[in-house]
């Protein structure tokens, strides 16, 4: 029974994804997805933006904000931590990179999917993309795993807030050494 409706929800996912556009025009929209370089981001630390582009990392835009975004501020592994969690597309694959603000190292990649994942379908505007992450404050974290009685720890910073927006969301919350993945309020 979990196999079917697992079936069923990847189903309905890609349907709605791909309502009566080929495969051919998404990987077209794919390759013309808006992706900056690290130097384009304001607010990066040097040890940052150094760092994403060693690793050569761009970072994808959604198709209808022209400000630059897709990299987020906060305390992502413990209280008064200074980190960004950035979206880093390399080949087309992007995953979400916490990076200590001062060192620039490298603390966790998160939630690694193919960019084309992120495209969907939106009226008059085509195919465009759809992923944005942004800090989650600790109140909405404890509201979160309330929703869900996935008490774990006491909340004490930040979380990263995943969204295909218009569809859903996801937050990833470091628990002690581990990242939990908490549905969002969408």
């Amino acid at each position: 029974m979990i196999k079917i409706w697992t079936g069923a929800c990847v189903i309905l996912l890609l349907s709605t994804v791909a309502v009566a556009q080929s495969p051919e025009e998404f990987a077209q929209a794919d390759i013309t997805i808006r992706r900056l370089a690290p130097s384009a981001m304001p607010g990066l630390s040097g040890p940052v933006r150094q760092a994403l582009e060693r690793r050569g990392c761009t970072i994808p835009q959604l198709s209808w904000n022209t400000n630059p975004h897709n990299a987020a501020r906060g305390a992502f592994t413990a209280p008064n931590g200074v980190e960004w969690a950035v979206l880093c597309s390399r080949k087309r694959i992007s995953s979400i990179l916490v990076l200590a603000e001062s060192s620039g190292a490298v603390r966790a990649s998160l939630a690694r999917r193919p960019d084309v994942m992120s495209l969907q379908r939106s009226g008059q505007n085509g195919i465009v993309f759809s992923r944005e992450i942004s800090t989650a404050a600790p109140d909405i974290v404890r509201l979160l795993r309330r929703r869900e009685s996935n008490q774990g720890a006491p909340v004490t910073h930040d979380g990263i807030r995943d969204a295909f927006v218009d569809k859903y969301s996801t937050v990833w919350y470091r628990d002690g050494s581990v990242w939990r993945r908490i549905a969002g309020s969408d």
